[in-house]
């Protein structure tokens, strides 16, 4: 029961500039300036929510016959800046090579604001639905000062700026008219931010994250038979990875100091014929956090969360105008939901297949789909509050679900 309502304000601005510069047989690139402003304000509201009265006071004369009535609103105000200046070449070499060099240097500005109010507490005494013409005791300030309830007086939040230096280097070498080889280089980085705890107003600032990129492959291309396929193998450095962690019954980010990964990559596209094309993918990646020690406990050594070890695909769309159809076949391995690894915080390994038929006109289309058509159940992730939480004392486990199965027709229209 009660009422809910989101507004949400935003807006987006966006240039980017690029000179492309060419000298035939010896190098090509471009050089490029980029500019972003980024706003969020969104506004929730939700009232009339009622708990059982026990659930939150465990006092004498307090029981299952009463309950609590509360209002509370959020804000999350965002307002970011980008700034980048990039450039890559391509350079024409002896013996079928091609170096590619590039650089970016980025700029980000941030400021992260987030208020959470309570904006009413009454304690309604007899069962629910007998009281609701009568004033309720107001118990807003017991619930804020036992943590019940969030009410962080005011914006909290904070401003942070970084920048960085990503270079890439590249070399490719055209060993066939159908066979390119290459290994490469890059640095990357995420800027950093701050969270707020809902419950307290504090604010958890967290740094940039930063990765070193190196990689090797092979990539071939049969025009004749319409297949198109490739290989590489990666390894990433990570420092200072950016990690959501649940604070309380929340989730902010923090730093581990040091991660690695390091896997495979495989792929294959095969135009089979004029009508129909098949696809597949298989991925391998182990992962680690080398060095991650906070407040709850030493994580080194364990695997990253939502990183399932093996990833798969298969699919295929058949097209004959004005009718097609498609179906494809999706495997994801388990991985852990939290950095402890815990056997009882987890993913499901899951095998989902999708179809979709349909006919596909001029202007108008039609399809009839099935999600999940075998209704595969799997959970997508599982925590666990040993000690309880905020307005629970006992042990509580949470759990979520994929998707059911779904079925449904869709209609477009182009103009």
């Amino acid at each position: 029961a009660g009422v809910n309502y989101l507004l949400e304000d935003g807006g987006n601005l966006t240039q980017e500039f690029r000179l492309n510069f060419d000298n035939p047989g010896r190098y090509k690139g471009i050089l490029g300036l980029y500019a972003g402003s980024f706003t969020r304000d969104n506004y929730t509201y939700s009232g009339e929510i009622v708990i059982p009265a026990d659930y939150l006071l465990p006092a004498p004369g307090v029981g299952e016959a009463a309950y609590i009535e509360v209002d509370f609103a959020s804000e999350d105000q965002q307002d970011v800046t980008n700034y980048a200046l990039f450039t890559e070449v391509d350079i024409e070499l002896p013996w079928h090579l091609t170096a590619t060099l590039g650089m970016r240097y980025d700029y980000e500005k941030l400021d992260q604001k987030n208020r959470y109010s309570l904006l009413r507490g009454e304690l309604f005494l007899g069962p629910q639905g007998n009281a609701s013409n009568q004033p309720g005791i107001n118990v807003a300030p017991a619930l804020i000062a036992g943590g019940f309830a969030p009410d962080t007086d005011g914006f909290q939040g904070g401003e942070t700026d970084y920048s960085a230096l990503l270079p890439k280097a590249a070399l490719r070498f055209a060993a066939t008219d159908e066979w390119n080889l290459f290994v490469s280089y890059s640095e990357a980085y995420r800027a950093g931010g701050v969270d707020v705890n809902t419950q307290t107003g504090e604010a958890f600032p967290y740094d940039p994250e930063y990765t070193k990129n190196y990689e090797v492959g092979a990539r071939g291309s049969y025009l004749e038979s319409g297949l198109d396929m490739g290989v590489n193998l990666f390894y990433v450095e990570w420092e200072d990875q950016q990690v959501p962690v649940l604070r309380g019954i929340f989730f902010a980010n923090e730093n581990a100091a040091s991660s690695s990964l390091h896997g495979l990559d495989v792929f294959a596209n095969w135009q089979a014929s004029d009508t129909l094309s098949l696809n597949a993918s298989l991925g391998w990646v182990e992962t680690e956090f080398e060095d991650y020690k906070d407040s709850q406990g030493d994580y080194s050594g364990n695997d990253f969360i939502m990183a399932p070890p093996i990833t798969a695909s298969f699919g295929g769309v058949y097209r004959a105008a004005p009718w097609m159809a498609s179906a494809n076949v999706s495997y994801r391995d388990h991985a852990y939901t939290r950095p402890s690894n815990m056997d009882d915080e987890f993913t499901e390994e899951r095998t989902l297949v999708d179809v979709r038929v349909g006919w596909e006109g001029a202007r108008l289309a039609a399809y009839l789909f099935a999600y999940n058509i075998f209704d595969e159940d799997y959970l997508t992730e599982t925590y666990q509050f040993r000690e309880g939480y905020i307005g629970a004392s006992s042990p509580r486990g949470y759990a979520a679900y994929g998707r059911p199965r779904e079925v449904g027709i869709q209609l477009e229209v182009n103009y």
